[in-house]
């Protein structure tokens, strides 16, 4: 018998869809079940029984909402707790604490294994298309969502950085998982999109790079590339940025055959002064530069050596015509509960509050 699942993305702000849910959405749909998504605590669903409510969480600074959103779900499945799933980034790296919260056990990590949400089926949730049509009947617009395709070229990194929980949240690097079948069947169940977003966490560490560019390349997402009736410009983009540490000429000369639209290369300290320049002047050397970074603050770096950076910045745009735009980004703990942390050995809530109005004026390319 078909079975009614809710899935659930607490009301926080995001830019991106829940590509998880989205993932969990086609897992049902294959299965024959009823699907509906709702953004936030909606009253409309509660007058309908629900065999399964899943709901994500992202940030662990979402804290409160996301557990507020968890205890209003968890009243429309009476006591039966095993339909309902919560899981998820904040929920896999705190699910002691979320279990404490809600008395919610959360599935942790990757659902890329059989048997993840069912005993009686082999479908990989991980390995599922998202479903592009989950939204069609909500009054939430998730931007990009109609226009590119959302997915991953490699799992995990190399690193273990003290700011980061990728480690945690996928302890294995995977090198290459395959663009082509993946893009070729959302082609064939949606249409085809005109931008390519990939959430790599660090392609550059991939021993399968050569590999994974021509396989883009091949998909339609060269340098140039124009895409529908309008023409419009296509774009690549490795969301999660690319590792200053490991480029080398022969990665920026294939990201230059690429539509890559912004290369984006974290920041994250002074220390890293003459490698980024060095490497945003090799990526400028074949024709990329279009270009954003994450500016990491409040962590173990000083108010002088942040503002040094985004000067860095602006003299690069200045002195050889690119357009790098640097977004400052707030540390802040991966267990913290909010925003509210302030590195007390380097920053205060002055220096903080200053750092956050620079969001409004660092187009570093128009400066």
């Amino acid at each position: 018998m078909p079975r009614n699942i809710l899935l659930v993305e607490p009301n926080y702000r995001t830019k991106f869809p829940p590509l998880g849910l989205m993932k969990i959405s086609s897992y049902h749909k294959q299965l024959g079940d009823r699907v509906q998504f709702v953004k936030g605590i909606n009253q409309k669903v509660a007058y309908e029984f629900w065999d399964r409510i899943y709901v994500t969480t992202l940030f662990t600074y979402n804290w409160k909402i996301t557990i507020d959103t968890i205890l209003h779900y968890k009243k429309l499945v009476r006591g039966d707790l095993s339909r309902l799933l919560v899981g998820g980034i904040m929920s896999s790296l705190e699910p002691e604490a979320v279990w404490q919260e809600t008395g919610v056990v959360p599935k942790t990590g990757v659902l890329n294994y059989p048997h993840a949400l069912d005993d009686d089926t082999d479908l990989i949730v991980d390995e599922m298309l998202p479903d592009y049509e989950l939204f069609d009947e909500v009054d939430f617009d998730y931007s990009l969502i109609n226009d590119s395709y959302f997915g991953y070229s490699t799992r995990g990194c190399v690193h273990k950085c003290d700011f980061c929980g990728v480690h945690r949240l996928e302890p294995k690097f995977i090198e290459y998982q395959g663009l082509k079948p993946y893009i070729q069947a959302i082609n064939k169940r949606y249409g085809e999109k005109c931008h390519l977003i990939l959430f790599d966490n660090n392609i550059l560490a991939s021993n399968k790079f050569d590999q994974v560019i021509s396989d883009i390349l091949d998909l339609g997402f060269h340098k140039g590339a124009k895409f529908g009736p309008t023409r419009k410009m296509r774009r690549l983009d490795f969301n999660q940025g690319t590792d200053a540490r490991l480029m080398t000429e022969h990665h920026a000369k294939l990201l230059g055959k690429t539509a890559i639209s912004p290369l984006r290369i974290a920041f994250d300290s002074i220390r890293y002064k003459d490698l980024y320049c060095e490497k945003v002047l090799l990526a400028a050397k074949y024709g990329i530069k279009n270009l954003s970074n994450y500016i990491l603050y409040n962590h173990k770096d000083t108010p002088e050596d942040f503002w040094e950076r985004l000067k860095i910045n602006i003299d690069l745009n200045r002195d050889y015509g690119l357009k790098i735009y640097s977004f400052p980004m707030k540390y802040i703990p991966l267990d913290a509960k909010d925003r509210t942390y302030v590195d007390e050995k380097n920053w205060n809530w002055y220096f903080v509050s200053g750092s956050r109005t620079s969001l409004n004026c660092t187009n570093s390319g128009n400066s």
